[in-house]
């Protein structure tokens, strides 16, 4: 929700109120990337300055923040349950490795 009030809320709002909404949006996108997700090879960067756009975009459209924070949180919980399948699946695939080793 933090997130969400600093970048739509509050960065995408100010820079729209001088500027037009696509560039409030690139930015506030470009911000978000940079700010919160920032890697070498530019993976999560990429990845987090295009939810930045979409999550701006649902700002845009609804004009309240509570909607790109609840998309946002939806996306973050997928995420780590799709991260705990893997988890999961990987930790089994290691312990019947270990198994055979013995």
């Amino acid at each position: 929700i933090c997130e969400e009030f600093t970048f739509r809320g509050f960065l995408q709002t100010a820079i729209n109120s001088r500027f037009s909404s696509s560039v409030a949006l690139l930015v506030s996108s470009i911000a978000f990337a940079l700010l919160l997700h920032f890697d070498p090879q530019a993976v999560y960067t990429l990845s987090a300055f295009l939810i930045g756009v979409m999550l701006g975009y649902i700002y845009y459209r609804c004009r309240s923040y509570i909607v790109p924070a609840v998309a946002h949180t939806t996306q973050n919980l997928i995420v780590l349950i799709i991260t705990l399948i893997i988890y999961d699946h990987i930790r089994a695939d290691i312990c019947v490795t270990f198994s055979y080793m013995q």
